[in-house]
């Protein structure tokens, strides 16, 4: 045989091995159904990805301004925590928390998704304090919850509803025409009504005031399967650190995802979710940036 025969065999051959493989890979994500975190806009590749954390904020002084602060403060890897809203404190009073610096302005604040291992339950806690004087305002949305698969949220109902590409749990507070300002939860499901979450708030609420202490857990674990109403939620909210509770909401019928892939039905990130609003000005507040304190941030799993 030639040597130009040779080499053409040999490239025939790499020409071969380089499209079994191709074939090979592109079934296998296929049959995943799980985004490639390199090409993913919304989910980034993990430095450290973890089913456990426990954030007491009881480091330096210092602004949590950037993603490297954070994911270094939470161990953790993080999307979008770039906004300059936000330092932990050690001379304050309450020494060794996050202050979350709330601007007046509805819509402004902080959407970060804490990357943890993909699974179908957890629980989490965390403390949440008000400052004195704080201006509730409408509402707005407040603190750490779950995305289930993409996380959809946003008004984006058809991606719950239709798309099956997962969903969300958060919590809100909300202030009524009486003037009872209060927590409850918000979630997007694949059975959810009206386009912008399910609002439980008109029987699931819980009455708050500004300079306390409240420990918010939320527990979820997500459905077995895309047409099965097996999945659970639930909400808690105690004002002495945990010693005990008063259950918020709670559901063992949730269908939190109606898609067929593991992935999009799994718990994907911890989802901090902090801001004002709402849609229009009627959600901003008026006495300029005020402050939320948050510590004590513990997650885990749950079976």
């Amino acid at each position: 045989m030639t040597s130009q025969k040779i080499r053409s065999s040999k490239m025939l051959s790499a020409l071969c091995l380089i499209s079994l493989f191709t074939l090979v890979f592109s079934c296998e994500k296929d049959d995943n159904n799980e985004p490639d975190k390199k090409n993913e806009k919304d989910i980034i590749v993990a430095k450290s990805i973890s089913n456990t954390g426990n954030v007491n904020f009881n480091t330096f002084n210092h602004d949590l301004n950037t993603t490297l602060d954070a994911e270094a403060e939470f161990n953790n890897d993080i999307n979008g925590w770039d906004s300059g809203l936000a330092s932990v404190e050690m001379y304050a009073i309450d020494k060794g928390r996050l202050n979350f610096k709330l601007p007046e302005t509805y819509g402004q604040g902080m959407k970060a998704n804490i990357d943890v291992s993909n699974t179908f339950g957890y629980q989490l806690y965390f403390d949440v304090k008000f400052q004195s004087g704080f201006d509730f305002s409408r509402g707005g949305k407040l603190g750490f919850g779950y995305a289930i698969g993409r996380g959809v949220t946003g008004g984006n109902s058809i991606d719950a509803t239709e798309n099956h590409e997962g969903g969300s749990f958060r919590i809100m507070w909300y202030t009524n025409n009486g003037g009872s300002t209060y927590l409850f939860p918000y979630i997007y499901h694949a059975d959810m009504p009206g386009t912008y979450g399910n609002e439980l708030l008109n029987t699931n609420q819980f009455n708050i005031t500004d300079n306390t202490n409240y420990r918010v857990r939320l527990t979820i674990k997500s459905n077995s399967a895309g047409n099965a109403n097996d999945g659970y939620g639930k909400m808690e909210v105690s004002t002495n650190y945990g010693t005990n509770y008063t259950t918020v909401w709670e559901d063992s019928n949730m269908r939190w995802s109606g898609s067929t892939s593991e992935w999009k039905r799994k718990i994907t990130n911890i989802y901090f979710s902090t801001f004002r609003g709402g849609g229009n000005s009627d959600w901003s507040g008026s006495l300029g940036t005020q402050s939320i304190y948050f510590d004590n941030l513990k997650w885990y799993l749950y079976n």
